[in-house]
């Protein structure tokens, strides 16, 4: 997982052939985590921080309204977030969405301090809006956030979008941390 490597060992990987009630073959890994605790999440000599998207945009997301279209919108959730999540708004019947940046809500983080950000990650959740019923998931991903908090420029990010394992589309924008008195 990316800003794990250190901390997370797959000692190993194989099949179980014997395990004959499924139509594929499972497999198991084992891993060795390393008990770390992250640091509590606020210095003092920093500010608020604020993360900020521009240029986010969709390409090639599945259509699941009849029709082939959908609504999407972005969800953005981590425990770092205060509130726990933010969403952009809908894009109506749109499988390229492209968001101004004036759309797109800055993310006020519940944390501020860069060792605990460098192991975080935002989980990037895209939904087809239904009026009538609950919104669909159309992909996610898992954005980490160490990139941003090593650099403190604007980073671009891609990310490919899954749901149940396949392929759904992408997701890709620029991000940038912000600290704020």
């Amino acid at each position: 997982m990316p800003g794990f490597e250190e901390e997370i060992k797959q000692s190993e990987f194989n099949s179980a052939p014997a395990i004959m009630t499924s139509d594929h073959k499972p497999v198991y890994g084992v891993f060795t985590i390393r008990n770390f605790r992250l640091p509590w999440g606020i210095d003092a000599a920093k500010g608020h921080a604020t993360l900020t998207i521009t240029q986010l945009k969709g390409k090639g997301l599945i259509g699941l309204d009849v029709g082939g279209s959908s609504d999407p919108f972005v969800q953005l959730r981590s425990t770092v977030i205060a509130g726990n999540f933010v969403n952009t708004p809908i894009m109506k019947k749109n499988l390229n969405p492209v968001w101004q940046d004036k759309q797109i809500p800055k993310i006020a983080l519940s944390v501020n301090d860069v060792r605990r950000l460098t192991k975080s990650f935002i989980f990037v959740r895209v939904f087809d809006h239904d009026r009538g019923s609950a919104n669909d998931l159309m992909g996610g991903a898992v954005l980490p956030l160490a990139s941003v908090c090593s650099s403190g420029k604007e980073v671009p990010f891609a990310l490919e979008l899954t749901r149940y394992g396949l392929p759904t589309g992408s997701i890709e924008g620029v991000l940038k941390l912000e600290w704020s008195k």
